[in-house]
């Protein structure tokens, strides 16, 4: 009987599993697939997510190397303002180590 210490996943599926066992994560990635770069307040409006959650959420997938932010300088010259990027290599990496996970073995 496995038991929950002895059971182990590798790297790559256990991050997986924490960017994709998630609605609003998945929303989010589907979402900067789909429209590209965007800032915080866009991903908000769009998925109408509150910010705070949204942060949360955006922290996380920064964490796992999903997501990559961006400075955007704003009309006055500042650096303010942020947009959120998406690894699309990263997050084909994840893909391929959960479908390798899941596969059955080959006989």
């Amino acid at each position: 009987m496995t038991t929950r210490d002895s059971f182990e996943l590798p790297d790559d599926v256990l991050a997986a599993s924490d960017a994709f066992g998630n609605r609003v994560r998945l929303a989010i990635i589907d979402f900067l697939v789909q429209s590209g770069p965007s800032t915080r307040g866009a991903i908000a409006s769009a998925l109408s997510v509150n910010l705070k959650t949204l942060q949360f959420h955006l922290a996380g997938l920064r964490s796992l190397g999903i997501l990559r932010v961006r400075a955007l300088q704003a009309s006055t010259g500042d650096w303010h303002r942020q947009e959120y990027v998406l690894d699309r290599a990263r997050l084909d990496v994840l893909v391929l180590a959960l479908q390798e996970w899941s596969a059955p073995p080959q006989s």
